[in-house]
């Protein structure tokens, strides 16, 4: 497990957080992985769709655990 990305919570040692969701790529190009899951409330469909698009172009392989 290398880190989250979480909007809600500030960048933090003790919790892994890498950052914001908008940081997907800027956190990929620094430390690359190979894997990726989304956990996001199903509400949030744009953001899903664009993490998937964002981790595929990079060759990331996205998983969804997705809840309501």
């Amino acid at each position: 497990l290398i880190g989250f990305l979480d909007d809600k919570k500030q960048k933090s040692d003790r919790f892994n957080v890498l950052g914001n969701l908008s940081d997907f790529q800027e956190v990929y190009n620094l430390t690359q992985f190979d894997e990726v899951i989304i956990t996001l409330n199903l509400a949030h469909e744009n953001t899903i769709k664009l993490l998937v698009n964002i981790a595929e172009y990079n060759g990331v392989s996205p998983s969804i655990v997705a809840y309501y």
